[in-house]
């Protein structure tokens, strides 16, 4: 079932390239706090798995937990347009970035739009962070402004994650099988979306917080 899921992965997790769309999409992440430009919001999820026998120490996390660390970007409708599911826990948020298609795409039309990232990411032209040390008021609202928009993407990973609970103990080797799994999920996610499974009633459900590994201070 996760295989055949996977197989059109593309159909239901993709950026749109339709200036019309990214318009729109530009539009419902400014009503949320004023933030202009913006075209999605990018974290770094962790998903537990069994510990594999090859390189065992890449996918130790900073919980000294055995993971695969998921990119995540998501809209303002919490639909997720992009995902990279492959590099072990110990792995940067800002290296997965970097690796990404998106990175690519990004670099070649940074006229697109912008992206949210935390302190975890680079400040670049089209991907926007937060000031780590703010001294006047207008970093300060800019940091206030930003961390509401951005939020976006902690509620998509908590919706996702109590939507689909078997991403908080998959316990998985990782293999193909462990990815596909991960990446079918995320997928359903999107559809559920699609026809109006908006998943508020999830929000109220308890959820730990992601942690916050491998934060780099910018």
């Amino acid at each position: 079932m996760a295989s055949s899921i996977v197989r059109r992965f593309d159909e239901f997790v993709a950026m749109s390239a339709e200036d019309a769309n990214v318009a729109e999409g530009k539009r419902k992440f400014y009503t949320l706090a004023g933030f202009p430009h913006v075209i999605g919001c990018v974290d770094g999820t962790q998903i537990p798995i069994i510990a594999p026998n090859e390189r065992e120490w890449e996918y130790v996390n900073r919980k000294g937990r055995h993971s695969i660390n998921v990119q995540l970007i998501c809209d303002a409708d919490l639909r997720i347009i992009n995902a990279v599911v492959r590099w072990p826990g110990s792995t940067h948020d800002s290296r997965i970035l970097r690796e990404s298609n998106v990175y690519e795409v990004m670099e070649q039309n940074p006229e697109r739009g912008v992206i949210l990232g935390d302190s975890g990411y680079p400040q670049l032209q089209w991907l926007m962070v937060p000031f780590y040390n703010p001294v006047t008021e207008g970093q300060r609202e800019y940091n206030r402004v930003h961390m509401s928009t951005r939020s976006t993407i902690e509620r998509c990973n908590g919706i996702l994650k109590r939507r689909f609970s078997c991403l908080n103990t998959i316990r998985l080797i990782i293999t193909p099988r462990a990815c596909n799994v991960i990446m079918s999920t995320i997928a359903l996610h999107n559809l559920c979306l699609r026809y109006r499974d908006i998943g508020n009633e999830l929000e109220l459900q308890p959820h730990e917080p992601e942690e916050r590994a491998n934060v780099l201070m910018v």
